[in-house]
């Protein structure tokens, strides 16, 4: 667990590089707050996830998992034991929309017995060891 929050942070702060100037441009852009919820608020939320979201697709695209992942050895797997497929790389990170505005996938990792966040129950994976390492 301890492993997988470590990726998590290493990953943000491979992110945050891009995301800083959109979220200070959408703060400095927006006046007034008397919509909170309105559209033009959940389209800033979207655009700003959308830099974590491409760049966990292209990760684990490319390499079976994230940067942070792949420092601190663990991967993702099928539940199946095959290959990722990429519905499920989509499926899980599209997910994250849920697992982070709601807080949703730190709650079910430390809720489930196989560690796994909404997006990974939904794609059947699951994060693990790399034995490799």
């Amino acid at each position: 667990m301890i492993r997988r929050l470590a990726a998590i942070l290493i990953d943000s702060m491979i992110i945050l590089l891009p995301i800083t100037p959109i979220f200070i441009y959408f703060v400095v852009t927006h006046n007034h707050m008397d919509d909170l919820l309105g559209m033009n608020d959940i389209l800033r939320i979207l655009i700003s996830i959308s830099p974590i979201i491409i760049y966990q697709i292209v990760c684990e695209l490319l390499f079976k998992r994230s940067f942070g992942k792949m420092i601190m050895g663990l991967r993702i797997v099928s539940l199946d034991g095959g290959e990722l497929k990429f519905w499920q790389i989509i499926l899980r990170n599209v997910m994250r929309i849920v697992d982070h505005g709601l807080f949703m996938g730190v709650i079910l990792i430390f809720i489930t017995k196989k560690k796994q966040r909404l997006g990974d129950l939904l794609a059947r994976t699951v994060v693990v060891s790399d034995n490799s390492k």
